[in-house]
């Protein structure tokens, strides 16, 4: 758009409404970039040492958009936003919430690639003092064989160069170091539900604070913490 421009200029007959439309587009597309790399360098921090900043989550969900929404348009995906209540906050370290965000939607994109009918959606709402975010796909689901093993640290189904088994691992430790939970199901007309229930912020509370309820969806108890050490050195674990 930019050596459209100058072509325009050089040529003489400058056609303004043409320059102003180029211009918007160079203008918007700067914006964006802009966007992207602030989260990005936000990303390349460790988003532990951050303090909770009270944020809102709509604001959250469209920032987290801009690193995936081209992603979903270039392959065909039709990528649904349901609106969400811009009264809903967060107490919560951003970065980590749109972490485990941009893990499900990533999911999403990956259950529904090649498919005919390629959609995924997101949605929240407020279920008491927590707010519930649901990613919804319309794939395959998930195989009944494997629905115990998809939280665990380094267990994928996309194979070795595709996918390093970390990210709904990530996306549950995040929630529970929130004080939320995450859930899954897979819906009677095809496709995977993934839940996430996290705390209002403290004003849209009713005191005393409640621990995360379980999901409508969820069905499983909370489970006790698990430390995963990981070695690559043969030497060291016949050791």
């Amino acid at each position: 758009n930019a050596v459209l421009l100058q072509q325009m200029a050089s040529r003489g007959g400058v056609d303004t409404v043409r320059m102003e439309q180029t211009a918007k587009v160079i203008a918007n597309t700067a914006e964006r970039i802009s966007r992207i790399t602030r989260s990005l360098l936000a990303f390349a921090r460790d988003a532990e040492a951050d303090p909770l900043r009270r944020v809102s989550l709509r604001s959250l969900v469209e920032d987290t958009l801009d690193f995936c929404r081209e992603r979903f348009r270039r392959q065909g995906i039709d990528l649904v936003i349901d609106p969400i209540d811009p009264d809903l906050a967060l107490d919560c370290r951003p970065v980590q919430i749109s972490q485990v965000l941009l893990n499900l939607l990533n999911n999403a994109h990956d259950a529904v690639e090649g498919l005919d009918d390629r959609w995924a959606s997101i949605s929240a709402s407020d279920v008491g003092d927590f707010v519930e975010i649901q990613v919804t796909d319309g794939g395959p689901g998930v195989p009944l064989e494997i629905r115990d093993k998809i939280f665990q640290p380094f267990f994928s189904t996309k194979g070795e160069m595709d996918g390093h088994g970390l990210g709904l691992s990530t996306v549950k430790s995040i929630a529970e170091t929130c004080g939320g939970s995450v859930a899954f199901r897979n819906k009677a007309g095809g496709g995977a539900e993934f839940s996430i229930l996290l705390p209002l912020a403290s004003d849209h509370c009713s005191p005393p604070r409640q621990r995360a309820p379980h999901s409508k969806i969820s069905g499983h108890p909370r489970r006790a913490l698990t430390i995963l050490l990981a070695e690559d050195m043969p030497e060291v674990r016949r050791a």
